[in-house]
């Protein structure tokens, strides 16, 4: 069955205590604990699978309640997202799927209320040829990029704005592992890609 329940939990002194339980109808996954913009307290966000598509939940995050602020509907069954701040003190999300080459890009902003997030218009960016993955990592600036892994097993980073969009692919040479599958962002500019 595609129902179940979110479950809200508290350790204390290694008993665990059932803070809240919320029904859901559909499957959840790549959820994700995340910080909307600095100094604000953690959210959540998850993919629900709904039939024939997905839709990004954005909650508010708190062990007695999981208030639902605002979603990205219509997405493709199998979307994935990565996320980061890039240009802004806010979060791009970019929703895509493994043999698409573009992604939906929306950012989650309080402008017009703060402490009410909303997401953006959507907006969409074409990496060029079709993704298997996307990532985001921090470069040796410390500003966010993305790495993008292409399904032909070549891997790009890539920095991104609101105002500019994509910037420049920059390639990243093929070693000798074989084919890039994925990545992981360290510390310090450093990341991995998974081969």
């Amino acid at each position: 069955s595609m129902a179940g329940h979110l479950r809200g939990l508290r350790n204390t002194s290694g008993e665990f205590t059932l803070e809240s339980e919320l029904a859901v109808t559909r499957r959840m996954d790549h959820a994700a604990a995340m910080v909307p913009a600095s100094g604000q307290a953690a959210h959540v966000g998850w993919l629900r699978r709904d039939a024939g598509s997905s839709a990004f939940e954005f909650r508010s995050a708190t062990i007695a309640a999981f208030t639902l602020l605002d979603q990205v509907a219509g997405l493709p069954e199998d979307a994935a997202y990565a996320c980061g701040m890039f240009d802004a003190d806010r979060l791009d999300f970019f929703f895509f799927a493994s043999g698409q080459a573009t992604a939906l890009v929306h950012r989650l902003d309080d402008t017009a209320v703060p402490g009410q997030w909303r997401f953006g218009a959507g907006r969409t960016v074409d990496f060029g040829a079709p993704v298997e993955v996307v990532t985001v990592v921090r470069d040796a600036n410390s500003a966010s990029a993305l790495l993008v892994v292409f399904q032909d097993g070549s891997a790009a980073l890539a920095g991104y704005s609101a105002t500019s969009g994509l910037g420049t692919l920059q390639a990243m040479p093929a070693g000798s592992g074989g084919l890039a599958t994925g990545g992981v962002a360290l510390a310090n500019g450093q990341f991995l890609v998974l081969t």
